[in-house]
């Protein structure tokens, strides 16, 4: 396979390295053929214009139109650093019905980039990607994709359909669906930094192994199920030819959906008391025909039994909340006999939540048992724990909204990821004084980037203001910044005064339209 090296690009220059004939592709010695595709590494600096060229040398075109073999089989783009450029290298429908474009961005491998591709199989990522957006890999032929380990987040959807057979991943955040229906998939591996997964493996019945990174704090296996460190979320199990009854953790209180993966063979499932939540199409890869919902399962989602099941046993005198229509109607298609079994005495309940499905609700002989209830969330014990907690961190201060948190329960994580996830805790910290200060230049980013969160935002700077002047320890430092407090005062009140002004004219001319109309319908 013949090699093409591309070093020193500069963006929107990709096609110039290329001489395009009628039939034939040139990169100076090499002829580029379908028959034999070559291996592409390129350096340097590329935009939107660069995308819809390596597309049609992929195979791709600006939308799903039909493809054509491409003239890449193995593309590195490891070394490449994405600009920010809005014009569309993929046109397709969005949600709602209208046009969607997409451009690139810095640091992002953006939705639909290497989407309806044709004849590659191996994909390496730029190092510096810290996000892989919707979609990004949507049906991409590529076998093996290569994410750098600084990535942080895997948005919902982003390998759907794609062909991937084995993928490392080192993200923080692997979010819903990312690797809906990768029919291809048989091997994954968590690398150190994973820390949330929810659902995003769905139906991967050629799945054959999981593996966690031994430095990985945050999850791990127990009798073969992915558990979280607290031992609360099972996220993953991969069936095995030799077992087929699987009894879950003690102490589990969520199964998150599509968590049961690869070939259709555990026949038992027994769950654990602890159980209180399970996800959308938790068991659908099992060939389970009965199981039992423990008491204190108190929600539901989604379609999440196998058309194998025939028999289902409820333990709780009260139904638990279903999220979705026709939650039993493949069971009730595959199986003349299907029953759902409930406890003594508690129909009444059931046939109000299950009314659509009353004809196959049966009483069964076995008393109900109550819910465990749960326990008070004692605020005082929790903010003491917090406080001492951040009592002992050393003073830091915010440069950057990218900079990382050295110490603390969010150690190793960006102050933007802990602003939008646990913005109490910052305030906390500024608070006791653990976080003394956050400069002008994070709070334009937050402002810029985050418009609907002005009032928290504005929040948090007056918060550290007022902290700054109780904690000034000389007379000049306090009348600084209470002078800069007061500016910040009539800044907020311009900008109060600003929107009511503009409140005020919108009303005006409302009415005055109300007025013109009235005229007119007196003509």
């Amino acid at each position: 396979m013949e090699t093409i090296k591309i070093k020193t690009l500069h963006s929107g220059a990709l096609h110039t390295y290329f001489k395009k004939n009628d039939k034939t592709i040139q990169c100076g010695n090499v002829m580029l053929s379908r028959e034999e595709p070559v291996e592409l590494q390129i350096e340097g600096r590329i935009n939107s214009s660069d995308i819809i060229f390596l597309r049609s040398l992929c195979g791709g075109e600006m939308g799903f139109s039909r493809r054509k073999p491409g003239y890449v089989k193995v593309l590195n783009l490891e070394n490449i650093t994405f600009e920010f450029d809005n014009t569309p290298y993929f046109e397709t429908w969005s949600e709602y019905g209208t046009s969607a474009t997409y451009g690139t961005k810095p640091e992002t491998i953006t939705s639909y980039m290497f989407a309806a591709l044709s004849g590659i199989e191996k994909i390496i990522l730029p190092l510096d990607i810290k996000t892989i957006e919707k979609r990004a890999f949507y049906d991409c032929p590529a076998r093996l994709v290569v994410i750098p380990n600084c990535t942080e987040t895997l948005e919902a959807y982003a390998f759907e359909l794609s062909h991937i057979e084995s993928i490392r991943i080192n993200a923080i955040t692997i979010k819903n669906s990312c690797f809906a229906n990768c029919s291809h998939l048989k091997n994954i591996v968590f690398d150190k930094d994973v820390m949330h997964i929810n659902g995003a493996f769905d139906f991967h019945r050629e799945l054959e192994s999981v593996e966690l990174s031994p430095d990985n704090k945050n999850f791990r296996i127990i009798d073969g199920c992915m558990v979280n460190a607290k031992n609360t979320h099972l996220i993953l199990y991969v069936q095995h030819e030799n077992t087929m009854r699987l009894v879950v953790p003690a102490g589990v209180k969520r199964i998150c959906g599509a968590a049961f993966q690869g070939k259709q063979i555990l026949k038992e499932i027994v769950l654990p008391d602890s159980l209180q939540y399970i996800g959308s199409g938790a068991f659908c890869c099992t060939s389970i025909e009965e199981i039992h919902i423990p008491s204190n399962v108190s929600l539901i989602s989604g379609h999440f039994m196998p058309r194998t099941l025939k028999n289902i046993y409820f333990h709780s005198p009260t139904p638990p909340d279903m999220k979705g229509k026709n939650m039993f109607l493949s069971q009730i298609l595959a199986h003349d006999d299907f029953v759902i079994f409930i406890p003594k005495g508690c129909m009444k309940s059931y046939l109000e939540k299950f009314e659509r499905y009353k004809i196959f609700v049966q009483e069964a002989d076995y008393e109900p048992q109550d819910r465990t209830p749960k326990k008070e969330v004692k605020n005082r014990a929790f903010y003491k724990k917090l406080t001492s907690e951040i009592r002992e961190m050393y003073a830091i201060e915010i440069a950057h909204h990218y900079d990382v948190f050295p110490q603390g329960r969010f150690a190793g994580e960006r102050f933007i990821n802990v602003w939008k996830s646990n913005l109490y805790y910052i305030k906390w910290m500024i608070r006791i004084g653990a976080l003394t200060h956050i400069t002008d230049e994070v709070f334009d980013y937050l402002l810029f980037n985050y418009p609907n969160k002005r009032p928290a935002i504005n929040n948090l700077k007056g918060l550290q203001t007022i902290s700054q002047i109780k904690r000034a320890r000389k007379a000049e430092e306090e009348k600084l910044l209470k002078e800069e407090y007061l500016k910040f005062i009539a800044e907020q009140e311009q900008y109060r005064s600003e929107q009511e002004g503009i409140e005020d004219a919108n009303r005006q001319f409302e009415e005055m339209m109300n007025e013109y109309e009235a005229w007119g319908n007196l003509d």
